[in-house]
């Protein structure tokens, strides 16, 4: 049975009225179509609750949590009851987190339809490799390139022009981000990178590369784990590059496998 409840933000005087709460804490809110940014932070620093937008009129009611176990760098986050946006059905490879400073991600399967306005005829290298949209943040700002370790070290002309993937990634993976400013042109940098990579014997499937990143505040993620916004799956190379034609098919496959690992009696 839906529950009315009142978020009060203290020191605004702002009220909003939800119903049809269920036990994740998804909610409709009434006579409001966009909340105010000032308003989700207040709510923020003065309630540790947080506000997510699903897409669909509905909204997540998110209390930021303690530690939760199983959360930790080296991990995939498969998204649940998120249905649009960037973080909609999608796959996150987890690199950093530290429930006191933040946490640090890179989304591994949703199309850059923006990026590949920007790859002319002169990006011939990058053509046939995935180029996906790491996250919201710094979209314009930086790419990262993912690839299978056995295609060797980043040459030392391209570290160079490069800064390191923030945090640590699964054995198997290398990885490096092209910036923009300062660089140079970090998609000509990043069609380079992908020419060596083809002189080394790199099949499309063997690298990706993503714009921007995803990024989680104190204990933001830990709060989102425990209402059930995300699973968890251990990565590894073969998640990371996977034999499939579409990579929109890559969160159904982590789905079954974190149910699977959840099922009792799983391994």
């Amino acid at each position: 049975m839906a529950r009315p409840i009142v978020l009060i933000a203290p020191m605004v005087g702002i009220v909003v009225t939800c119903v049809e709460i269920n036990q994740l804490g998804f909610c409709r809110v009434d006579g409001v179509g966009r909340l105010d940014l000032i308003f989700t932070q207040v709510v923020y620093w003065f309630c540790a609750i947080r506000i997510v937008h699903r897409g669909d009129g509905r909204v997540a009611i998110i209390r930021n949590g303690r530690p939760f176990r199983g959360v930790r760098a080296g991990r995939l986050l498969i998204s649940r009851h998120i249905e649009h946006g960037v973080f909609g059905n999608s796959v996150v490879l987890l690199t950093e987190h530290d429930h006191r400073r933040g946490s640090f991600g890179l989304v591994l399967n949703k199309r850059e339809f923006r990026g590949v306005v920007e790859l002319d005829e002169r990006r011939d290298d990058l053509r046939g490799f995935f180029v996906g949209r790491g996250g919201p943040v710094e979209t314009r700002e930086a790419v990262t390139m993912l690839y299978r370790a056995h295609l060797g070290p980043t040459p030392p002309h391209i570290a160079q022009i490069t800064v390191p993937v923030v945090g640590d990634l699964p054995e198997g993976v290398r990885g490096c981000t092209f910036v923009d400013g300062g660089y140079g042109d970090m998609w000509r940098d990043a069609d380079a990178a992908a020419g060596l990579l083809r002189e080394n014997g790199a099949q499309t499937k063997d690298a990706i590369f993503v714009t921007g990143y995803a990024g989680w505040g104190r204990n933001q993620l830990d709060g989102e784990v425990r209402a059930g916004a995300w699973r968890l799956v251990d990565a590894d190379a073969d998640w990371i590059f996977p034999d499939i034609d579409d990579r929109a098919d890559l969160w159904a496959q982590l789905t079954r496998e974190a149910e699977e690992q959840a099922a009792p009696g799983a391994r």
